[in-house]
């Protein structure tokens, strides 16, 4: 990255490793890590633009940046060893669908306001987008197995909505 752009957009190098850190989090839930990119882009609206121009330019990418894309999906790997996400997923794919996601509202914003309409403000978009797309991340986990299944409904934003996989064929009661 350009020393210059990084003093122009961020106030220097310490502004971009502010920036920077409150993505990297491995500590924290996936959901919550995707929710923090999303309010970084919107509240830093230069810094997601300037990483759109760099990846449309298509200049040599930096090692920083290399190493940034390469953790992150180390990240995403480890994640998913631990439970977090269902192994079938591809950890590259899952870490550009995530980081596209996230990015798409500051990227994106005719589109974002396209889709928003008069429904609701851009706040309450901006909100119901965050809530969403934790939602979204969260369902990315593999579902628990039958007998761990909780036996009380699911609290709005939990993990998953318990599922009744001993289905009846229509027509058949059970006595």
């Amino acid at each position: 990255m350009n020393q210059q752009l990084i003093s122009y957009h961020f106030g220097g190098k310490a502004g971009w490793d502010a920036q920077s850190a409150t993505i990297d989090r491995p500590h924290i839930p996936l959901d919550e890590v995707v929710v923090g990119f999303l309010h970084a882009s919107q509240a830093n609206p230069a810094w997601a633009r300037l990483m759109l121009w760099q990846n449309l330019s298509g200049g040599p990418t930096t090692q920083a940046a290399t190493a940034s894309t390469t953790a992150m999906v180390t990240d995403i790997r480890q994640r998913q060893a631990k439970g977090e996400l269902d192994p079938s997923l591809d950890p590259a794919s899952v870490a550009l669908i995530l980081f596209a996601a996230a990015a798409a509202p500051t990227m994106l914003p005719l589109i974002a306001d396209a889709v928003r309409g008069n429904q609701m403000t851009a706040e309450e978009f901006s909100r119901t987008y965050a809530d969403q797309l934790a939602l979204l991340v969260r369902n990315l986990a593999s579902p628990p197995a039958l007998d761990q299944q909780p036996t009380t409904p699911a609290r709005r934003g939990s993990r998953r909505a318990p599922v009744n996989r001993q289905r009846q064929p229509p027509g058949v009661t059970k006595d």
